[in-house]
């Protein structure tokens, strides 16, 4: 989710379901494309979502039979407007930025392992091959945010390495930020920029920590949150670039620099919990959206899940839920 100040809508990472609150009403969900696996929402300056997802039903059909598409939707006159982007995206995550002009910017693999960025302009979408050295290697859930020149930057997973890539005179520039040490095959590497424009990527070191990287210049920096394994982890940066982390652990945990510590606080550790996205309402609180789930069948696997979302109070934190299925 693209949204630093207070969240206006979100959407299922299994299907592409807009939830939105709604005043004095409670939640409402709508329909945005049939299937919509692995998706992503930004919403712009007016409200209106712009979601970016796979059309695919099951993880499967995308990743392994290539027969998947990458579909764009916004609400349009109160209905959704979906087109195909491109084919053969992969099973993992995908990922959604706005422009100052509220325009798309785009991240997702393919099913060969390259990495992809694009943007719609004039109605059209222009995609780009990310340089790299060995594009058939296995990369996994990009992670995309946009500096003050609107210049793309882009975080991902590279089997035992976290990859930094950005455009450097037009061309692709790769960075290997981690070296080969963390078992980081389906994690996240979340990217921010912060106000003095250092990059600033969050993941994790094998079943450790969560850790920060900041770069400064051309060097790469670390900070370590101690506690709990920060499997898949969120970031944003508020107005004084103060990270705030939420991951999977043993449940859904936070975690904010408190003064040079780290201070981590649990969420919720009922069932299987999964990390959805964080965001900063107006008033700089965070605001977690997660998936709660509990195992009802073996063969097959089927669990029934809860959609929450959690807001942290003085009295600490407090969650809703907000829609309910089976997956």
């Amino acid at each position: 989710m693209s949204v630093t100040g207070s969240i206006i809508g979100f959407v299922f990472l299994l299907q592409a379901v807009s939830v939105t609150p709604v005043a004095g009403q409670g939640w409402t969900t709508e329909e945005a494309v049939p299937f919509g696996n692995h998706a992503d929402l930004a919403v712009d300056g007016s409200g209106t979502p712009h979601l970016i997802c796979t059309n695919c039903s099951l993880w499967e059909v995308c990743t392994d039979t290539g027969q998947g598409e990458l579909i764009y939707a916004t609400r349009q006159g109160g209905s959704w407007i979906s087109e195909t982007v491109a084919g053969d995206p992969a099973g993992f995550l995908t990922a959604v930025v706005l422009d100052h002009l509220d325009r798309p910017h785009i991240a997702y693999c393919d099913t060969l392992g390259q990495m992809h960025y694009g943007y719609r302009y004039g109605g059209s979408w222009a995609l780009e091959d990310l340089d790299h050295p060995s594009p058939g290697y296995y990369r996994a859930s990009p992670s995309l945010t946009l500096d003050e020149n609107g210049d793309p930057h882009i975080a991902f997973i590279e089997r035992e390495s976290i990859q930094y890539q950005r455009k450097v005179g037009g061309l692709w520039v790769d960075e290997d930020v981690t070296g080969s040490w963390l078992d980081n095959w389906s994690a996240r590497a979340a990217i921010a920029i912060d106000q003095t424009g250092r990059v600033r990527i969050g993941s994790w070191q094998y079943y450790m920590s969560a850790v920060l990287f900041t770069r400064d210049e051309s060097d790469w920096s670390s900070d370590f949150v101690d506690g709990q394994i920060g499997w898949n982890p969120w970031l944003v940066l508020d107005d004084t670039d103060t990270a705030h982390f939420v991951y999977h652990g043993s449940g859904v945990y936070y975690a904010t620099d408190s003064g040079g510590s780290w201070t981590e606080e649990l969420i919720d550790d009922f069932g299987q919990n999964e990390p959805n996205d964080i965001a900063l309402d107006s008033t700089g609180r965070p605001i977690v959206i997660y998936t709660r789930g509990i195992l009802v069948s073996y063969d097959p696997f089927l669990y029934d899940l809860e959609l929450r979302l959690a807001v942290r109070t003085r009295q600490g934190w407090s969650s809703e839920m907000v829609a309910a299925y089976s997956a």
